[in-house]
């Protein structure tokens, strides 16, 4: 998966997709710190991909807005 800028498409980040129920179709979406602090705040948009069992092109299973709010915590 990908996050992108809508003005421009520029690549924010690339998303860490783990499926972790395939029965249920359940996934987990992650970034890691560095990722995260590297976001700016841009309209954005992310799209989630689901690869093809039998070798066609993949599937967008997810797409959605991405809202960017910068928050700093005082972690004491």
């Amino acid at each position: 998966g990908q996050i992108r800028r809508n003005w421009d498409q520029a690549l924010q980040a690339e998303l860490t997709v783990v499926e972790t129920d395939a029965v249920n179709g359940v996934i987990a979406v992650s970034l890691t710190e560095d990722q995260t602090t590297a976001l700016t705040e841009d309209d954005s948009t992310y799209d989630i991909f689901a690869d093809a069992d039998n070798g066609s092109a993949a599937k967008r299973i997810l797409t959605g807005t991405v809202t960017i709010v910068r928050n700093y915590t005082d972690q004491k």
